[in-house]
């Protein structure tokens, strides 16, 4: 909900690579407005990252027989976790970015 030049810093204090799946109030703003506020790739679909993680900005219907787990935010009053997601939204990890090496240290990998 900020403007270009301040959504641009809080962005560049970010380490990594940046990728924003749209969420409901971003769609608003475009792919190139994110991309000028510095994020490196912009995308209006869910993505799937290393063959197991289906990255979306909101849960979506994964069954048992699934090979992914469902990484997601928008749930903001509820953890919403299980075997099949994980609940990235900030109020739930004090407003602090995690790494995939964190929320895989929390997921249940089915073998």
């Amino acid at each position: 909900f900020l403007n270009l030049e301040r959504t641009r810093d809080i962005v560049s204090a970010l380490n990594g690579y940046k990728i924003l799946i749209l969420g409901n109030h971003d769609r608003s703003r475009g792919r190139s407005w994110w991309l000028k506020a510095g994020f490196n790739e912009v995308s209006e679909y869910p993505i799937v990252y290393k063959d197991f993680f289906f990255l979306s900005h909101e849960p979506m219907y994964m069954n048992k027989h699934m090979p992914y787990v469902n990484v997601h935010g928008h749930i903001h009053g509820q953890k919403y976790e299980g075997n099949n997601h994980f609940n990235i939204c900030v109020e739930h990890w004090d407003y602090t970015p995690l790494s995939f090496s964190q929320i895989t240290d929390r997921v249940v990998v089915k073998e």
